[in-house]
């Protein structure tokens, strides 16, 4: 074979593999769920507990994975009750300092085809006065009406 050949032959070999990469980056990124804003509420210095209770538009979709944000303050949180559709309550004890603008990790919602009602969120009462909690969930897989 000549050089010029196996030259032609590694540019085009070359140029098929980048196009192969370029378009598995795209679809590998076009389908990457985003976190959505469930809900949010203002803490009350005062108060040990708040409820979250989610948007209109998201109340028949299903998530799998929820975090809480804090922002105006920092919020020590003890434990977070998710309840679902279906009657259950998912319990989670974080036990951790969430400051402003952090977030927690991911709290799992085991995936049995429900969609989440409320989130109760128990803390120590915050120092600041204003402090906003906020719920983001990820993954929705699918709208599931109650019937």
């Amino acid at each position: 074979m000549s050089s010029k050949k196996i030259l032609n032959n590694a540019l085009f070999f070359g140029s098929l593999l980048f196009a192969f990469a370029s378009f598995a980056e795209v679809t590998s990124t076009m389908y990457q769920p985003e976190w959505l804003v469930l809900g949010s509420t203002n803490v009350i210095s005062t108060s040990e507990s708040v409820t979250i209770k989610l948007n209109s538009e998201l109340k028949d979709k299903v998530f799998r994975k929820i975090r809480l944000k804090v922002a105006d303050g920092s919020l020590k949180v003890r434990e977070v009750k998710i309840y679902m559709s279906d009657g259950h309550v998912v319990k989670s004890g974080i036990q951790k300092v969430i400051k402003n603008g952090m977030m927690t990790r991911e709290l799992i919602i085991p995936d049995h085809r429900r969609s989440i009602k409320k989130i109760v969120i128990m803390f120590k009462a915050p120092l600041a006065q204003g402090v906003v909690i906020m719920a983001v969930g990820k993954e929705r897989l699918e709208e599931y009406s109650e019937s």
